[in-house]
């Protein structure tokens, strides 16, 4: 009897042992891909978008956010405009600047020009 309690013990005690480790890990790389994001998005340049669609979702509680899904007109080289969608999260007193049809400034990825990070400080890029 007392082998089998010894046995549970130190298999819950590797368990939490592992569960440990695997959430560090995900906090670390967490960390490491945020870290790189905001580089990233120091070196993106400015350029105006106009919106063709635009997803608000419900208002994260108490936060005043809501995320919102962009489908953009990228107007960085008049000659050649494209299309690239994105996710933001917006401060909800800004929302109605993101209504379909309008324009609004962005940054664009240096290294990726699908990416697209807001131009205003009242909204927020996501990662998907």
């Amino acid at each position: 009897m007392a082998y089998v309690l010894i046995a549970a013990s130190a298999a819950v005690a590797a368990l939490i042992t592992a569960v440990y480790f695997i959430r560090r890990r995900k906090a670390v790389s967490w960390m490491k891909r945020t870290r790189e994001s905001a580089g990233r998005e120091n070196r993106a340049f400015f350029a105006n978008a106009s919106i063709i669609k635009s997803e608000a979702g419900i208002p994260e509680q108490g936060g005043g956010t809501a995320r919102v899904k962009l489908l953009l007109n990228i107007l960085s080289d008049p000659d050649k405009p494209y299309t690239a969608s994105t996710v933001w999260l917006v401060d909800i007193t800004a929302i109605d600047y993101l209504k379909q049809g309008g324009e609004i400034s962005v940054k664009i990825d240096a290294d990726d020009p699908k990416i697209i990070y807001p131009g205003a400080s009242w909204a927020r890029y996501v990662m998907v």
